[in-house]
């Protein structure tokens, strides 16, 4: 992390959340293409990708799937999954534990 010039912390993380309907939804709307792009121009190095939800369970799961694949192979991100927002919580949890350690 880095102060900003007026005293605050910049963390260099970046989490975005989708469920697996949003995932899909933000791929057919090209919304997706858009916030990759606009978290890879962050600047931050630490760009994470939380997927919520069963992506074998959706009806479009191959594009959810590919998506996913292409997240972390191409774009550099780190990739998490969990199972629903109980689990989602308990992520968070942690990753702001974990960081908090780092400072």
């Amino acid at each position: 992390c880095d102060f900003d010039g007026d005293g605050d912390f910049v963390l260099d993380y970046v989490l975005e959340r989708k469920s697996v309907n949003d995932l899909v939804e933000s791929i057919k709307t090209s919304r997706y293409e858009t916030q990759k792009h606009l978290l890879k121009a962050s600047g931050l190095c630490k760009v994470f990708y939380l997927i919520e939800g069963d992506l074998d369970a959706h009806d479009n799961s191959a594009m959810a799937k590919t998506a996913a694949a292409k997240m972390q192979t191409l774009d550099g991100f780190t990739l998490m999954r969990t199972a629903g927002v109980g689990e989602t919580i308990r992520t968070y949890k942690h990753l702001t534990r974990s960081i908090g350690r780092e400072m």
